[in-house]
């Protein structure tokens, strides 16, 4: 029996230090049935490039998006024809035409990847890397319950300013502490079915998001607020990814306050749907 599909969603944006370690951490997953999707949202500094020269080897199909060709290519229903596809470790490049901000992107491959037969998502930061076992872990819990729909691990976070190393060991999962404040880490591995349920439409958009497009920070909590309401999560007390902080992602160049500020428009967003 062949095993489900897990795509790994990465978005770039001017990551082409970072990528090809993340893209390298998809190819050595101990899991078997693995897929990936690069989102390139308008980057400027030829990270497709480096990614496709370093690539040769592996199957990677190419696209580039208008965004008349995003509305085009999304507009159909969310839910129809969902069929397996035993694609391995290859995957598709998307490049955007426009920058959009990252839930613009992410969307934008959340959708291509459950319309290629994904069963799974796991979510991969450009510039984190996998630990080999990361997928087979997370995904272990998921097989045998149908009611957990995401799970997530611990990690180390790499200062690249200083070089230090940080052991972040998450909480075990509970929905009043997740009311509370994010519990989750964003590099959680989540089922199409949960996706399925909590896609919705905004006015303007002709295709169905997952993440909060009107913030940069926060928008995985966001989503994790409204997959609870209707399955579990589950944590796997291992340390499964290696998380760098540096000048160029959030942790460093989002003011506190804009982060305070998507934090209460995401609680206030999923509270209300």
């Amino acid at each position: 029996m062949t095993e489900p599909n897990v795509n790994v969603l990465i978005c770039n944006y001017n990551y082409r230090d970072y990528i090809l370690d993340a893209l390298k951490s998809v190819y050595t997953q101990d899991y078997p049935n693995i897929s990936f999707t690069i989102v390139d949202d308008c980057s400027t500094d030829n990270s497709c490039e480096v990614v496709l020269k370093n690539s040769a080897h592996r199957q990677i199909n190419e696209s580039f998006l208008r965004e008349e060709e995003i509305e085009a290519k999304y507009q159909i229903d969310l839910l129809d024809g969902y069929h397996a596809v035993d694609i391995r470790k290859t995957g598709v490049l998307i490049r955007l035409k426009t920058n959009g901000g990252p839930s613009r992107a992410r969307n934008i491959g959340l959708l291509h990847a459950m319309r290629s037969g994904a069963s799974f998502i796991q979510r991969l930061d450009a510039d984190d890397i996998m630990r080999p076992t990361k997928v087979s872990e997370l995904i272990r819990p998921m097989l045998s319950d149908p009611n957990i729909g995401l799970t997530y691990a611990d990690y180390t976070i790499l200062n690249t300013v200083d070089g230090t190393e940080t052991y972040e060991s998450k909480e075990p999962y509970s929905i009043s502490r997740l009311q509370q404040e994010c519990i989750i880490h964003s590099g959680f591995l989540i089922s199409c079915k949960v996706l399925e349920k909590i896609a919705y439409g905004e006015q303007g958009k002709p295709w169905p998001f997952f993440f909060l497009e009107c913030i940069k920070t926060a928008e995985d909590y966001n989503l994790e607020l409204r997959a609870m309401k209707h399955f579990i999560s589950i944590h796997v007390a291992q340390n499964l990814t290696l998380v760098r902080n540096h000048p160029q992602n959030s942790t460093f160049s989002i003011s506190d306050e804009e982060k305070n500020r998507n934090y209460q428009i995401c609680k206030q967003h999923a509270f209300s749907q």
